[in-house]
């Protein structure tokens, strides 16, 4: 049991002078008058309760101020009038809360875990728990992700995949552009690795709701010396061997990881650092260490890269063979950006969005979840362009644990929508070809032929159907069918082909990526 004093609970006596205008009593029975202490809910409700029944579990409580006083106390909660009367019904002899609201029922789990109700008493909101996610899977389940609750997140995702309504339901939800609500309270690996669970249960390994070890990011990537410290791209670097360093820079999170740098270079950098580098010369420190000091609460590998950037000299030695290099990690680098936004280097910030671009063609799926999540919106289209060659259901990036669902949503979407624009272009050409056989028609012709293709029905097929590498191949492929079946000529079958060319990139640059 918790100690009555606990800091969790704001404490204020009634013998303080309070307005007690602002303050609305609680419905019938938490309104009596032979109450002993008076516990206010965040919007000012007050529930006359006793300590007898308080004592019993980890609810708050005070004791008077004096063995002679006699006032009652009151407590200030967090909890809103609606969740406290709930909990307070489960635990006195009344008639208890209703629970058809999925949303209550998490907040009364929740809540009822934090003041170490006892078994017995959350045997009822567990009940309530299990019976409306059998109804509810996928609300459960958002939920559960939203506040990290392990065993209600194994309970629904198996609701989710056993029944097969429900699995049906879920990859059908993954053709609407919204997927379902809550999905951003979901994060992109959660989601991915739920999709997965639904495609393949009968055959799969058990579901993992957080990502298997080999799937995590790697907290310590520096490598280290035979004598345990830390090694980075500075010990490369023969300019500090040519102008010792005057400064020394520290992660709080990894002090045996020592990085010299320059103080012009890092107060060129940023104002806010040079502000740290005065203070730590005024502050006495130097003359303990023998050198300036300034520490970061970034993690090591944030530090480490962000003086390295300062120094500009990320992209002569990523490009090195060595095996000592320091190359990049994308899981980590919306951490590396954020950090040059917090110190103001807009320098840097500069040069990161430009060592981020090459990636777009290397590893596209991995470059659009760090862009969005970086707030990179360009680079992140431009990835998802170039993601749609991929196939998306088996691929997961690390990014993903940082991402929301509805971000790897909106990729999905952005890739059917794209296939099935090609689709229709495709589809219209081998229809009508006959009759467009002019490959000089004007922008305006194209733009309104596109709204034309774009707005007729679907073909019908399902969205994905289409291998996506063959669409580069469109036009070689319907020259092969419009020779056979039209008896065209090559060289009307090459006019073709330049037109296709010219309205598929007018159409596909239609298609829009949401950032929501």
């Amino acid at each position: 049991m918790l100690s009555t004093s606990s800091s969790m609970f704001s404490m204020m006596s009634a013998s303080e002078p309070e307005s007690q205008a602002r303050f609305t009593a609680a419905t019938p029975p938490f309104d009596r008058p032979d109450g002993d202490i008076v516990l206010v809910s965040s919007d000012s409700v007050t529930f006359s309760c006793h300590k007898a029944i308080l004592s019993m579990f980890s609810l708050p409580q005070v004791e008077p101020l004096s063995p002679s006083t006699t006032a009652v106390s009151s407590i200030s909660v967090t909890e809103n009038s609606k969740l406290l009367d709930g909990i307070l019904r489960l635990i006195y002899p009344v008639v208890r809360p209703q629970m058809h609201c999925i949303g209550d029922v998490f907040d009364i789990l929740r809540t009822g875990r934090k003041y170490q109700l006892s078994e017995t008493v959350m045997s009822v909101p567990e009940a309530a728990f299990r019976e409306l996610t059998s109804l509810q899977p996928l609300q459960s389940l958002v939920l559960s992700c939203r506040y990290d609750m392990e065993a209600e997140m194994y309970f629904s995702v198996r609701s989710v995949i056993w029944p097969d309504k429900f699995s049906e339901e879920v990859l059908t939800l993954v053709d609407r552009e919204d997927g379902f609500e809550g999905l951003e309270h979901v994060t992109a690996g959660q989601y991915f690795r739920l999709l997965n669970a639904v495609r393949y249960a009968p055959v799969s390994s058990p579901f993992q709701i957080h990502p298997p070890p080999s799937q995590s990011d790697v907290d310590d990537r520096l490598p280290c010396e035979q004598d345990g410290s830390r090694k980075g791209w500075f010990q490369n670097c023969d300019l500090f061997d040519r102008i010792p360093a005057d400064v020394h820079v520290y992660s709080t999170l990894l002090l045996d990881l020592v990085i010299p740098a320059h103080k012009f270079v890092l107060k060129f950098s940023s104002s806010i650092l040079a502000d740290y580098i005065a203070q730590s010369e005024t502050d006495g420190t130097a003359e303990f260490t023998g050198i300036t000091t300034i520490y970061l609460p970034e993690d090591g590998d944030t530090v480490h890269d962000l003086i390295r950037f300062c120094y500009g000299s990320w992209s002569s030695s990523s490009s090195t063979n060595d095996s000592n290099t320091h190359d990049i990690n994308l899981a980590t680098f919306p951490a590396l950006v954020a950090a040059a936004q917090n110190y103001e280097m807009a320098k840097v910030y500069e040069v990161l969005q430009t060592t981020l671009t090459p990636f777009i063609r290397s590893d596209p799926v991995q470059t659009y979840f760090v862009a969005v999540a970086c707030g990179w919106n360009d680079i992140a289209l431009r990835a998802a362009q170039k993601s749609v060659r991929i196939p998306l259901r088996n691929k997961y990036v690390p990014q993903m644990e940082h991402c929301s669902g509805r971000t790897y949503q909106n990729l999905l979407d952005f890739r059917n929508q794209w296939i099935e624009t090609a689709e229709k272009v495709s589809q219209y050409y081998h229809e009508h070809a006959v009759a467009h056989l002019s490959a000089n028609r004007n922008t305006d012709e194209i733009e309104g032929l596109v709204s034309e293709i774009i707005a007729r029905e679907s073909t019908g097929c399902h969205k994905g159907s289409i291998p996506v590498n063959n669409i580069p191949k469109v036009p070689k492929i319907m020259a092969e069918r419009l020779i056979v079946e039209k008896n065209l000529s090559m060289a009307s079958v090459d006019t073709i082909s330049k037109q296709l060319d010219r309205v598929l990139g007018v159409a596909l640059a239609k298609v829009k990526l949401r950032f929501s």
